[in-house]
């Protein structure tokens, strides 16, 4: 049986969705992304290992929840406080017991 043009585009699209996890789980950084509502909808291993969290259990769960109160309240004012058609850039160092220091950089679009 042949395979049908939408049955292999959906292989292909798997492959790289595996190919593109694997590259980016190896990335020496720390790589997430929240969604309008500051709910995690993506991270890489490195970020998930440096809270001591699991990639899955970081999924959907709000910022907050993840970084702590302290991070989020040098963090939120200037990504909060911004006119929606500006993008505002965060960077700072990130130090935890155990854990080698790390930078953060956030981006956030309103």
């Amino acid at each position: 049986m042949l395979t049908t043009p939408l049955k292999r585009t959906g292989n292909a699209l798997r492959l790289s969705d595996v190919q593109l996890r694997l590259i980016i789980d190896h990335v020496p950084a720390l790589i997430a992304y929240f969604d309008a509502d500051w709910r995690c909808t993506f991270c890489n291993k490195p970020y998930a290992d440096w809270f001591g969290l699991s990639v899955a259990s970081i999924k959907g769960r709000p910022m907050r929840d993840i970084t702590g109160e302290v991070r989020l309240s040098k963090e939120w004012p200037a990504m909060l406080g911004a006119p929606a058609e500006e993008t505002v850039c965060t960077l700072e160092s990130l130090t935890a017991i155990n854990n080698p220091r790390a930078f953060t950089a956030g981006i956030s679009t309103a």
